[in-house]
């Protein structure tokens, strides 16, 4: 699940997977992707230009 917290002023935001678009959203939305196997970058971008950026490694067992 992609979620977010933002200041008050926002009202979108906007998801990237791998440096790839994958979805915009109110600030309330929650999203649900199904990832890979492996390191995976997530990117959340707001309205006002600002991003924030997280790494995640996802393993099979």
């Amino acid at each position: 699940m992609l979620s977010c917290a933002t200041t008050t002023d926002v009202t979108d935001v906007y998801w990237y997977i791998d440096d790839m678009f994958y979805a915009s959203a109110k600030t309330s939305e929650q999203l649900f992707f199904t990832p890979h196997t492996g390191s995976i970058k997530i990117s959340c971008a707001d309205d006002k230009g600002r991003n924030s950026n997280i790494w995640i490694t996802v393993k099979n067992y």
